[in-house]
């Protein structure tokens, strides 16, 4: 006996399926608690954010998030990642700027990172030193820097 094939139809690359809307709604989330647990260290002072830590360190790192979570937020509700593909691009020249910013001051004590941090991650994060830090904060750069320069020929190509 034949089996009876369905008729398949191909879903545009731009429009995001509900568990894609799903995804982004708990990066919003995940965004927003990694910002609570700096915020936390800045409102304690821990001594992870160092005596350097000024407002425009505050700018740029509570900016980065909320850049992100409304890009995150702009996909989740529009459902399409063209139509939110400037606010996504303004968020990665935003993490970028505030990438290399940090990398030239370095105003952190990675080595109390862990110290507000719930038992079972504390251990994890006790690892991350210094250098990991700055490492981390490169990758940031490098990441946020290659998603720039494809959401931003992204954008012109749909323009086109």
């Amino acid at each position: 006996m034949e089996e009876i094939k369905r008729p398949s139809f191909p879903r545009a690359k731009n429009v995001l399926t509900i568990p894609e809307r799903i995804g982004e709604l708990f990066g919003i989330t995940l965004a927003t608690l990694v910002a609570a647990f700096f915020a936390f260290h800045q409102i304690t002072s821990t001594g992870f954010m160092t005596a350097d830590f000024g407002w425009p360190d505050s700018l740029l790192l509570y900016g980065s998030f909320a850049f992100s979570i409304m890009a995150s937020g702009a996909r989740a509700v529009i459902g399409r990642r063209d139509r939110a593909r400037p606010i996504e691009l303004a968020s990665n020249v935003f993490l970028m700027i505030a990438s290399i910013w940090f990398l030239a001051t370095f105003p952190f004590n990675f080595t109390h990172l862990a110290e507000p941090a719930p038992a079972f991650l504390r251990f994890i994060l006790s690892w991350i030193s210094n250098g990991i830090g700055w490492g981390i904060i490169l990758l940031s750069f490098i990441g946020s820097t290659v998603a720039a320069l494809y959401n931003a020929a992204r954008l012109i190509l749909d323009w086109i």
